[in-house]
């Protein structure tokens, strides 16, 4: 008898050590598949230059319907809840699941409030490393990370790096920062570990060095490399216009002559690089806008060059309302390639309304009325010969393979919307807590007006089931997201020259993994390619800024697409699909083990029950 006990005890000690998945019976009747995690938070205390560590649990379920829940004993501030939501996002996104189809509860145990967003790459990393499945080894017991999470899978930077480090050497744990916080005075003191995004967290902290990524085979359609070649001549020749009108007025050489350097490179790159010859004609035209307008309000009062500039902003804003209307009369589907292109066209004109926006804002000023308000008019008016040349684009290419159902645009733009929406929501957020907390550049709020009205012009799109224009609204509003970050962390960077590099590969990573699976899901990446290709030219011409925020967009382009791909994988997906893929992997004898525990715990649990049931009558009986 002994024995038999012992072994039972050893069974269910044994099912015990089995990673922390569980599956219940919801209510319904349907199986439901549970993951939790134990793991450390750092924070610093307020008022107080001390760090704390703060244990948390992430627990998430299947089937779910997309709850995020953040508990904390003290109240959890909306920058933590925020930063939350967009952290487990993005952990499903990079996994390949649809985050709508889970729930995610993070507690928080502490009876103090919790605020800031330095915690979310942290929950990030759980939850990654949960839906992927990807080995943890002795998992998050001897780690802790601190960093702002950011759409597009980087790290931004975040406070107090110097007394977290403390906090968590007192703890005995292993400390990772986000490299953009390095400094050779913190070197001195801290000697955590530097990363720059979740993979290359992922990476340094389980030890895992993923595999060398073959570069994604793709070319673009002939006929958008074509059109794109017409449009770089014919943006180049408005440019060089431009800059004769800027002479006449008297510009300076030395403002023309760099512009003229861009006109030369994009000639040089219109065979072997279409779009990017296109996009440094672009980057030509909008400079030189820039110029003739400085030129035309050279010698002018603050009013008198107001003045001026508010009548070119009416007929920019003019010019965007008849494109607009053309757009909406486009036919809503097409090739991949016509879907992209159209949505592309509305992200220009997007981001015009978006600099119109900046440039009334920034205009108020005599301060900032040279700076900042005329180039983001130059910007607008530039984008008005943009949107021209992509609506040529779709049009030429919209019998091309594959093509996109009604249906499937509406399902990207929901669950893009979905994402979009969370990212504008953080970044409007991260803005305000930046300049409140760490004295950042308050241009930063100029940013939450552009946010808001991007969404809500998505919005009146997504009512009027124009799926395409919401799309195009929405990249944009995730783009101008990822702004806030590139401006609230790494353009307020002041370390080493290294960091803009390593951000750049790690950058490299994202795009490859998803592209890579984009292609095994049999979608091409859209216009994915050429950003890339467009990014590499640039650092060959040493714009680094450039080639970073290049990069950003072909990681974006690249997420889009693979959001329609887990909506259409995610679809009728059973719990034991998502059980085959989440959290340990077992070998075939493991296998056979854990069922015999199973099954030899399930028939002692059903034995006692038997002699429970039978007491429970027997005693029934005497008493009756």
């Amino acid at each position: 008898m002994k024995r038999v006990v012992g072994l039972v005890l050893i069974m269910m000690v044994a099912a015990a050590s089995i990673p922390n998945t569980i599956a219940d019976a919801a209510g319904n009747g349907e199986e439901r598949l549970r993951l939790s995690v134990d793991f450390n938070l750092v924070a610093v205390v307020e008022g107080k230059d001390k760090g704390v560590l703060i244990p948390a649990t992430l627990t998430i379920t299947y089937p779910g319907n997309g709850t995020v829940l953040v508990n904390a004993g003290g109240g959890v501030g909306d920058i933590t809840l925020k930063s939350t939501v967009q952290a487990v996002k993005l952990a499903s996104l990079l996994s390949g699941v649809d985050w709508r189809q889970w729930d995610f509860n993070l507690t928080i145990h502490t009876d103090s409030g919790i605020d800031g967003p330095s915690g979310s790459v942290m929950v990030a990393l759980v939850a990654y490393t949960l839906l992927s499945g990807a080995p943890t080894g002795e998992g998050f017991k001897g780690i802790v990370v601190t960093g702002a999470v950011s759409p597009d899978g980087l790290a931004s930077s975040v406070g107090g790096v110097e007394y977290k480090c403390q906090a968590a050497g007192e703890g005995g744990l292993a400390f990772y920062y986000p490299l953009v916080n390095y400094t050779s005075k913190l070197a001195k003191t801290c000697s955590g570990y530097r990363y720059t995004g979740i993979l290359n967290l992922t990476s340094q902290v389980f030890h895992v060095s993923s595999p060398p990524t073959p570069k994604p085979p793709f070319t673009l359609p002939q006929e958008f490399n074509e059109t794109m070649r017409a449009a770089a001549e014919r943006m180049a020749g408005m440019a060089e216009d431009l800059l004769e009108k800027a002479k006449s007025l008297g510009v300076a050489n030395a403002k023309i002559e760099p512009i003229e350097n861009t006109i030369r490179q994009s000639k040089s790159l219109l065979e072997t690089h279409p779009y990017a010859a296109a996009s440094l004609a672009f980057s030509s035209l909008r400079d030189a806008y820039s110029i003739y307008l400085t030129g035309l309000t050279m010698n002018k009062t603050y009013k008198e060059a107001k003045a001026i500039l508010d009548d070119v902003a009416e007929n920019v804003s003019k010019s965007l309302d008849s494109l607009e209307q053309i757009l909406e009369d486009l036919p809503r589907n097409g090739s991949i390639y016509y879907v992209e292109f159209v949505a592309t066209a509305y992200t220009r004109l997007a981001a015009a309304r978006s600099s119109l926006i900046a440039y009334h804002n920034y205009s108020e000023s005599a301060e900032t009325v040279y700076d900042y308000a005329i180039p983001e008019l130059a910007h607008a008016a530039a984008r008005i010969t943009s949107i021209e040349e992509w609506i040529k684009s779709a049009n030429a290419t919209r019998s091309e393979n594959p093509v996109l159902s009604s249906s499937d645009i509406e399902r990207l733009a929901w669950i893009l919307r979905d994402y979009a929406t969370t990212s504008g929501d953080y970044a409007s957020s991260l803005a305000e807590y930046a300049v409140k907390y760490y004295g950042r550049s308050k241009g930063l709020l100029v940013y939450i007006d552009i946010l808001g009205s991007l969404q809500e012009r998505a919005v009146e799109y997504m009512n009027q089931s124009n799926y395409l224009a919401a799309i195009g609204f929405y990249r944009e509003l995730l783009s101008q997201s990822l702004n806030v970050m590139f401006q609230a962390s790494i353009q307020a960077y002041k370390g080493p020259g290294t960091v803009i590099p390593d951000y750049m590969k790690e950058l490299t990573r994202l795009y490859d993994s998803i592209v890579i699976r984009l292609l095994n899901r049999g979608l091409t990446p859209g216009l994915a390619p050429a950003y890339y290709d467009y990014a590499i030219a640039e650092e060959e011409l040493n714009n680094t800024e450039a080639s970073i925020l290049l990069k950003d967009e072909a990681v974006v382009s690249a997420m889009v697409w693979d959001m329609l791909t887990i909506a259409h994988s995610s679809i009728n997906k059973t719990t034991s699909e998502y059980k085959s893929v989440q959290g340990q992997t077992y070998t075939p004898t493991e296998t056979i083990i854990l069922a015999t525990i199973v099954a030899l715990m399930a028939y002692v649990v059903g034995y006692l029950s038997s002699i429970k049931s039978a007491a429970k009558i027997l005693r029934e009986s005497l008493e009756s």
